[in-house]
């Protein structure tokens, strides 16, 4: 059984583009592969400084609503003063309107008496 040359040389030239072929793919894949961990490192990383920005974000945010609760803290300390204060004020004035019924009535009496 003889081989020709002609057929050893198309099984060498089909073996050689077979070769090719595989090393090109495997080439490009390993590209691709590389091309992809490249992607994914700078998404993480444009990931972990959006996390990094939300995260200064709420901090602020947090810092606001301390410095928004401190001022309810406040105005609830100066209602609850003035809350007192028109108590006092009501207490007095009461007072002073039953002194003034009094009078009126002493007033009323000693007209009546004349």
């Amino acid at each position: 059984m003889q081989i020709s040359i002609e057929v050893l040389f198309s099984i060498t030239v089909a073996l050689i583009g077979v070769y090719a072929t595989v090393s090109k793919i495997l080439k490009d894949n390993k590209k691709d592969n590389e091309e992809r961990q490249r992607q994914v490192a700078n998404d993480r990383e444009k990931q972990a400084e959006r996390h990094i920005e939300i995260k200064k974000s709420l901090d602020y945010i947090a810092i606001d609503v301390d410095k928004i609760n401190n001022t309810i803290k406040d105005i609830d300390n100066k209602v609850d003063a003035i809350d007192r204060r028109v108590t006092i004020n009501e207490q007095a004035v009461k007072s002073a309107h039953h002194r003034l019924d009094n009078i009126e009535e002493t007033c009323r009496v000693r007209s009546d008496s004349n």
